[in-house]
């Protein structure tokens, strides 16, 4: 079933107008990774970005609605921040002799896979971490964030390349680091270059992620959150069909990997994501390891709530602030009537409405037929009958 109200790509980056629908309140509250599936247009973007940090921090009818937060999201589209040919260029730091050694390669392949991964979600994180300190979004103090930072690059990014002067180090600098780092990976996967000369070091999968969440919660601390329990992770990623079969594997494993304090919510095209498949052998995804959530089968009543919901949200922002006080009810969602917004949905008033708005020679000869019979009947027949 097909979203006819989501937001094309002008519109988002012209006037974001975002909604926090049931759908995504279920998966904001999941114990377990998500998956969410769907076809072009279903909502699996919309949900995703309803749910990252920024994007509701950023706006302010999302924020509204969410409320205070209990988690903290960091969202990337893979179709822009990872490339399937990697799959093949990490070859290049694979020895020679156990290139063409199956049960060898694939383990390996993983290890960058989960490393280069795992680097660009932290990179991510990070940068979003600083960039809501900037807007005060977050309180933490000057020396809590040198503090974090330097034990991040001690325990968990020691391979990545320190300041000569650490007096100043801080989270953004050290997102930096792993920026140039990112760089220095990626050209070695490309251009063959010896994996000790470009400081390239492999960690174990999921390790990153896990120290580095620790690490942050602390941090998460401001108006916008929950000061009751310390917030989770959400590590949002969309357009996983992007991925190829063995790197979705690759995510798959990861997933599995990775527990506690980071849920992973991950949407895809319908049929072109392997959604139970890893690489340990003996270990797959089901249904205790994760939900998967197909927008494509919504019930038709929760589909016309979604319908409604997004009317009424669009209509509501799109009023004035001094006009939004003067309306009978305050609520973005119930501000205003389904009837007046979308209109009756009987057969009758659907042909009611084509004829109306019609511009074809037998319009009027069809009014005009419709008129007599109305009339005839009227005359004729009792409301009994």
């Amino acid at each position: 079933m097909e979203n006819p109200f989501g937001p094309n790509r002008i519109e988002y980056e012209s006037r974001p107008i975002l909604w926090f629908s049931q759908k995504s309140a279920l998966i904001s509250a999941a114990a377990k990774p998500v998956f969410v599936a769907g076809t072009r247009g279903s909502g699996k973007t919309s949900i995703l970005r309803s749910l990252s940090t920024v994007h509701i921090l950023e706006d302010k009818s999302l924020s509204d609605q969410v409320g205070k937060l209990a988690w903290y999201g960091v969202f990337f589209q893979l179709n822009e921040t990872f490339s399937p040919l990697i799959d093949n260029a990490v070859l290049n730091l694979i020895p020679e002799r156990i290139r063409f050694d199956t049960a060898a390669v694939i383990p390996r392949q993983f290890v960058i896979f989960s490393h280069y991964l795992e680097l660009k979600i932290v990179e991510r994180l990070l940068e979003s971490i600083g960039q809501l300190r900037r807007d005060g979004h977050l309180k933490y103090r000057a020396s809590e964030d040198r503090d974090v930072a330097l034990a991040l690059h001690r325990e968990v990014l020691h391979f990545i390349p320190q300041p000569a002067r650490l007096d100043f180090f801080s989270i953004d600098e050290l997102r930096g680091g792993i920026t140039r780092y990112v760089d220095e990976c990626f050209n070695a996967f490309f251009f063959a270059a010896d994996a000790g000369a470009t400081g390239f070091r492999a960690t174990d999968p999921g390790a990153i992620i896990n120290k580095v969440a620790t690490a942050i919660t602390p941090l998460l601390n401001g108006p916008s959150f929950a000061g009751d329990r310390a917030p989770f992770f959400k590590i949002l990623i969309d357009d996983c069909e992007a991925l190829t079969p063995l790197q979705q594997q690759f995510l798959n494993t990861l997933v599995r990997k990775t527990r506690g304090n980071v849920k992973w919510v991950l949407a895809y095209i319908g049929g072109l994501y392997d959604t139970i498949r890893t690489i340990i052998p003996g270990q797959s995804l089901s249904n205790a390891d994760r939900d998967v959530e197909n927008l494509d089968s919504v019930d038709p009543r929760e589909f016309a709530t979604l319908c409604e919901n997004v009317s009424s949200l669009r209509l509501y922002y799109a009023l004035p602030d001094h006009l939004r006080s003067d309306l009978e009810r305050n609520d973005a969602l119930s501000a205003f009537s389904l009837k007046n917004r979308l209109g009756r949905l009987s057969v009758n008033d659907i042909i009611e409405r084509v004829i109306i708005s019609g511009h074809s020679e037998g319009r009027e000869e069809l009014v005009a037929l419709a008129d007599a019979a109305r009339e005839f009947l009227s005359v004729n027949l009792r409301t009994a009958d």
